[in-house]
């Protein structure tokens, strides 16, 4: 009797035909031949499926829209105005130190050890605030305008910091009210609170 014979309906066919060649074949004697026509394990038949998700995937990563890196760029630039500030302290206490009559090193240095920590702390808050900013902050009003809110706040330090530079380092007396204006800065941290 035929394979095809003893099958009754289509469906069947699909399902029972791997089995009814393997009984075919194991009875006329070759065990190679019913290893090689057995049905595929449940692993050999995900495989494919598998690949397709994971093609899939690889696929959309490599064309996907790239978002804009602003978290990143905001970085660079608060360690860049970083730089910049400590530059002038630097360049300011510079060109006051021939000038500077006998004792003044105490308060100079007081203010330009203040001016230092002032700049680092401000460097450290803003590059926190671009860490936290979104990269998608653009698209969600909300957290863009909070984000720009808290820019103008470390522009703002920034400006008083750059006074507090260019008024620390005429005199000695002057250093010590730098050093104390200073002080009474706002903490950057709070521009984080915005």
């Amino acid at each position: 009797m035929s394979i095809l014979r003893r099958l009754r309906a289509p469906t069947d066919v699909a399902k029972n035909l791997p089995r009814q060649c393997v009984r075919q074949v194991s009875g006329s004697g070759s065990a190679a031949m019913a290893a090689s026509a057995a049905p595929a394990s449940t692993g050999a038949r995900k495989a494919p499926a598998i690949a397709a998700v994971a093609l899939a995937l690889l696929t959309w990563r490599a064309f996907r829209p790239e978002r804009p890196p602003m978290n990143r760029i905001c970085r660079v630039e608060a360690r860049h105005a970083g730089t910049a500030l400590h530059a002038r302290r630097r360049a300011a206490r510079a060109a006051f130190a021939p000038a500077a009559p006998p004792g003044a090193d105490s308060a100079v240095g007081g203010a330009d050890a203040a001016l230092e920590g002032y700049v680092r702390r401000w460097v450290a808050a803003r590059v926190g605030a671009c860490e936290d900013a979104d990269a998608n902050a653009a698209g969600d009003p909300v957290t863009h305008a909070r984000f720009q809110q808290r820019m103008r706040c470390f522009d703002d330090l920034r400006g008083r910091t750059e006074s507090a530079i260019a008024g620390a380092f005429r005199s000695p007396a002057e250093a010590g009210a730098a050093e104390t204006a200073i002080a009474a800065l706002p903490l950057p941290e709070t521009c984080l609170t915005r």
